[in-house]
C-alpha cells in the first residue's frame, strides 16, 4: 500500500519573535471548559462567595508558587509581566462585581464569574490602543485559571515533551511560555494572539521565535508533524520539503549573521556614511521595559507611556506613585533623556472611578489632554510627580493629541501653577524642564507655526496622525487595509511640521512605528528629521541601514517621496530601495 506524503502547505500569520526554526509539532489541543449555569437558593449564597473566595485564594497562592519558582531565573521585567496576571487575581473591580452577581442574582459561582469577565473583556475590546486592547487576553486567561479551581480541573505544570518542539497552541500564557522555556522548546504558534499580548512581549525578550493569530493552525497540525516558521515575517510551512528546508537553513544562517552583525551596532552612534549624525530613542509601554532600551542601544526614551498607572485598579494612582515611576525612568536611563506624555485616558474605559457619561465616539471624544483639563484632580499629582522626578535625571514633558493653541496654554497655566506650589514647599525640580507637544491631528499639523510659540519641542505621532489624517480607524479590520502612514498626504504634513520647527528654533522628534521601518526612516532623516523614536526592537536595523547610506542619498529619496501621487506609488518606490539595499537585509 502506498503512503501518500501529506502537501506542502504555507500559511501567514503575525510574528512576534524573529527567528527561522524548523521542527517536529507538539500540539496542544484548545483547553475549553464549560460553565456550569445554574441558580442557587438565599440560604446558599454565603457558601457560594465562600466558595468563590476559597478558588480565588487557590489560584492566587499557585499564581504565588510560580513566581517564586521561576523568580532566580528571570529578569525582573520578565515578572513585571507576570504580576499583571497577579493583579487581576486581586481585582477588587472583578471580584465584586462577581461576588455581586453571586449575591444579588443568585447565580452559581462559575456564571457570576463569567458575567463579570464579560462585562470587563467588553471593555478592553473598546479600547482604540493595541496594546490596551490586547489586555482582555490577560483577563481571559486569568479567568480560566481561576474557573480550573472552581471546577476542581486545575492541572499543575504545562504540557512537555521529552524532545526538542514547536509547539502549537490555540493560545499560551505568559506563565506557560515560561514553563515551557525551562524544557526543549524551540518556538511556538497560536491560533490566538497579537503583537502587543504579555506571551508576545516575553517571546522577544526570551528570544523564542514565535508566530500568533493563524486562528486555525490548532486544526491543521497533528503532534509529529513537521513544521517550519519564520518569526519575523510570521511565515509557517506545514509538511515543508526537503527543498524548503534546505533554503530555511540558508536564510536561518544569514539571519544569525545579520543578529550578530546588528549586536555589534549597539554602542556605535548612528551617523550616516556623510556624518549626519540621528538620534534613535525607544517608545516604552511598560515600567519593566526599559531594561530593553539599554540592550538595544537607544538614546533614551523618546516615548514613555504613563496610561499602564491606572490599569486594573479601582482607584487612581497618587503624586508619589507618579512621581516614583518617573524617577525610576529618568534614573534608569541617564545619561540620555526620557521624554513622559502625559495620560491619554478615555474616560468610558478607564478608570471606572472618573464616573464620567457614555460617549458615542469615545476616540474622538473627552480623551487625552482635554480630560486632563477636565479632570485636574488626575491632572495636577501627574504634573506635580513628573516635576519632581524632574530633579532626577533629564525628564521632559509632552502633552497628548493637541487640537489648537488653546489647550497647550491651559496645560501650561497649570503646569506654571504646579511650579509655583513647589516652589513655595521648597521641593527641586529642573527649572529649565523642556516642556512639548505631540503633533498627531492635521489641526495641530497645520497650526505648527503657532503652537511652535508656546512649547520647546515637538513630537509628531505618525500612528493618530496617518489615522485622522486619512479619516479612517487603523483597528477596524474592514478599512485597516487602507491605513498607510507612508502616504503623500502624511508625508507631506511632516515636512510641513518639520519645516514650522526649524522656523521657529525648536526641537522636532517623530515617534510613531513609521520609525520603525528602516526604509520610512531614510525618507525621515530625508526630510530634516533628526530624532527618531521606535519600538526597541527595531533600532538596531534602522541604525544599521542608516549607517550604510549618506544624507544625500536619504533627501534624494525624500524628494521623489513627495513627488509621489499616490501610496502605491510610494509602497513601490520603497520596493525598489529595499532591493537596492538587499545586503542590509535577512532573508
Amino acid at each position: 500500500m502506498t503512503t501518500v506524503s501529506p502537501r506542502e502547505e504555507e500559511l501567514y500569520g503575525v510574528g512576534v519573535s524573529p527567528g527561522i526554526i524548523q521542527g517536529e509539532v507538539h500540539l496542544v489541543g484548545r483547553r475549553h471548559q464549560e460553565v456550569p449555569r445554574y441558580r442557587i437558593s438565599p440560604n446558599e449564597v454565603e457558601a457560594e462567595v465562600e466558595r468563590f473566595q476559597r478558588a480565588l485564594e487557590e489560584a492566587r497562592e499557585e499564581h504565588s508558587r510560580f513566581l517564586r519558582r521561576l523568580s532566580p531565573v528571570l529578569r525582573r521585567e520578565h515578572l513585571g509581566i507576570l504580576d499583571v496576571h497577579h493583579l487581576l487575581l486581586g481585582d477588587e473591580m472583578l471580584i465584586q462585581a462577581a461576588v455581586k452577581h453571586v449575591r444579588q442574582d443568585r447565580w452559581n459561582a462559575e456564571w457570576a464569574l463569567q458575567m463579570a469577565v464579560d462585562r470587563f473583556k467588553g471593555v478592553f475590546e473598546a479600547m482604540g490602543h493595541e496594546y490596551l486592547r490586547e489586555r482582555q487576553g490577560d483577563l481571559h486567561q486569568v479567568s480560566e485559571h481561576l474557573l480550573s479551581h472552581l471546577l476542581g480541573t486545575a492541572r499543575s505544570g504545562s504540557p512537555l515533551a521529552q524532545r526538542p518542539m514547536v509547539l502549537v497552541a490555540h493560545e499560551l500564557t505568559p506563565a506557560e511560555l515560561l514553563d515551557l522555556h525551562q524544557g526543549p522548546l524551540l518556538g511556538f504558534v497560536t491560533d490566538l494572539g497579537g503583537k502587543t499580548s504579555h506571551t508576545a512581549i516575553l517571546a522577544g525578550a526570551l528570544d523564542i521565535p514565535a508566530v500568533v493569530g493563524l486562528r486555525e493552525i490548532t486544526q491543521r497540525v497533528r503532534t509529529g508533524d513537521a513544521i517550519l516558521l519564520d518569526g519575523e515575517t510570521g511565515r509557517v510551512v506545514l509538511h515543508p520539503l526537503k527543498e524548503t528546508i534546505r533554503e530555511s537553513e540558508s536564510s536561518r544562517r544569514r539571519y544569525i549573521q545579520h543578529q550578530e552583525a546588528l549586536q555589534r551596532l549597539r554602542t556605535l552612534a548612528c551617523v550616516t556614511l556623510d556624518g549626519m549624525r540621528c538620534a534613535l530613542r525607544a517608545n516604552v509601554e511598560l515600567a519593566g521595559e526599559v531594561a530593553a532600551v539599554q540592550a538595544c542601544g537607544a538614546e533614551g526614551v523618546g516615548l514613555y507611556r504613563t496610561e499602564y498607572l491606572f490599569l486594573n485598579r479601582p482607584d487612581l494612582p497618587g503624586e508619589e506613585e507618579h512621581f516614583q515611576a518617573y524617577r525610576r525612568l529618568a534614573e534608569s536611563v541617564l545619561p540620555h533623556p526620557a521624554v513622559i506624555r502625559t495620560f491619554d485616558l478615555r474616560g468610558d474605559i478607564f478608570p471606572a472611578s472618573l464616573g464620567l457619561p457614555h460617549e458615542h465616539n469615545p476616540a474622538l471624544g473627552l480623551r487625552a489632554i482635554r480630560l486632563s483639563l477636565e479632570q485636574k484632580d488626575l491632572f495636577l499629582p501627574q504634573l506635580r510627580g513628573i516635576l519632581r522626578a524632574s530633579a532626577f535625571g533629564k525628564l521632559q514633558l509632552m502633552y497628548p493629541l493637541i487640537s489648537g493653541v488653546e489647550e497647550v496654554r491651559r496645560a501650561n497655566a497649570l503646569l506654571d501653577e504646579v511650579r509655583e506650589g513647589l516652589r513655595a514647599e521648597g521641593v527641586d525640580f529642573d527649572e529649565k524642564l523642556p516642556v512639548g507637544v505631540m503633533i498627531e491631528t492635521p489641526s495641530a499639523a497645520i497650526l505648527a507655526d503657532v503652537l511652535a510659540q508656546g512649547v520647546d519641542f515637538f513630537s509628531i505621532g505618525t500612528n493618530d496622525l496617518s489615522q485622522y489624517t486619512l479619516a479612517l480607524d487603523r483597528e477596524n479590520e474592514k478599512v485597516s487595509s487602507f491605513y498607510e502612514p507612508f502616504h503623500p498626504a502624511v508625508l507631506r504634513l511632516i515636512r510641513s511640521v518639520i519645516a514650522q520647527a526649524e522656523k521657529a528654533g525648536i526641537q522636532v522628534a517623530l515617534c510613531g512605528e513609521m520609525a520603525a521601518d528602516p526604509l520610512q526612516a531614510l525618507v525621515l532623516i530625508g526630510l530634516g528629521l533628526r530624532d527618531l523614536s521606535m519600538t526597541p526592537r527595531s533600532i538596531p536595523r534602522v541604525k544599521q541601514i542608516l549607517r550604510s547610506i549618506s544624507l544625500v542619498q536619504a533627501e534624494e529619496m525624500a524628494q521623489k517621496a513627495l513627488g509621489l501621487a499616490t501610496a502605491d506609488e510610494l509602497r513601490a518606490l520603497r520596493a525598489s530601495v529595499r532591493e537596492d539595499l538587499a545586503p542590509q537585509f535577512p532573508d
